[in-house]
């Protein structure tokens, strides 16, 4: 499977996620060889370096700041999910439409955001968790964040 992780450096899985989709630095593509352990109990799941084939990606903010954007670099990638904290309406939308499954509930590293994803801990998005350019209520500042615009 690949999942896809907002995150605000290229440091590698230790990196720390970006609280908000559109504001990321870095976009990490990960490619996994394990099943999601939905049914049943959730059990402990490690995952190494050596268990990940990790590509990461820019987002170049350059061209301002188009919610289409930092969709397409993802959905090029062929991702099967999102992983993310937070996200606005268009990105959701979008991904939505083209067959992405999102998943909530990503902090701290994209090592423990993955961990979380595998284990089961990580809820299926059911819709937007930001409101979008100088919203409040996704938890994080919409002035910065990870990179700001």
């Amino acid at each position: 499977m690949i999942i896809a992780i907002p995150a605000m450096d290229d440091s590698g899985l230790d990196s720390e996620i970006c609280e908000h989709f559109g504001h990321s630095n870095y976009y990490y593509i990960l490619k996994v060889d394990k099943e999601l352990p939905f049914e049943g109990e959730v059990k402990k799941n490690t995952c190494t370096d050596e268990e990940v084939e990790i590509k990461i990606i820019r987002n170049d903010r350059t061209s301002g700041h188009a919610c289409e954007y930092p969709v397409n670099l993802i959905t090029n990638e062929n991702p099967d999910y999102l992983i993310t904290s937070g996200i606005g309406g268009a990105p959701f939308g979008l991904f939505q439409q083209r067959g992405i499954q999102l998943y909530a509930g990503a902090f701290g590293t994209v090592r423990e955001a993955l961990r979380d994803f595998l284990c089961g801990m990580l809820e299926p998005m059911k819709m937007a968790s930001c409101g979008g350019h100088g919203a409040g209520g996704c938890g994080h500042s919409h002035g910065g964040g990870c990179g700001g615009h």
